[in-house]
């Protein structure tokens, strides 16, 4: 499956993500924030297999709580190491889903 085998339909903006559908019915949240991590993952709830977009938001959230628990009681240098191999993470092949970042969240 691809960016163009999917259409994504808008059904209400909460200001700082759009909840919305894809065409197979799954529904989705595409998140307005520009780090790496919520590029990566709109990018896969956009065009991936149903089953992958599961995965990629379990890992992704994972990825998100690990990242504020290193902030809130980390050191400067272990939060920089988490978000240093978060970008790593996303940069990479995932859930064999490969894919070219769009910044754009529709």
């Amino acid at each position: 499956m691809t960016n163009t085998d999917v259409e994504i339909t808008v059904k209400k903006d909460f200001g700082r993500y759009l909840q919305a559908y894809r065409s197979d019915g799954l529904e989705i949240f595409m998140d307005k924030s520009n780090d790496d991590l919520s590029i990566w993952l709109n990018s896969i709830r956009r065009a991936a297999p149903r089953k992958t977009v599961f995965y990629a938001v379990g890992m992704a959230r994972g990825l998100q709580i690990a990242r504020a628990y290193a902030a809130q009681y980390g050191t400067a240098e272990e939060l920089q190491e988490i978000e240093s191999e978060i970008a790593h993470l996303v940069s990479q092949k995932v859930l064999e889903f490969e894919f070219k970042y769009e910044r754009s969240i529709t």
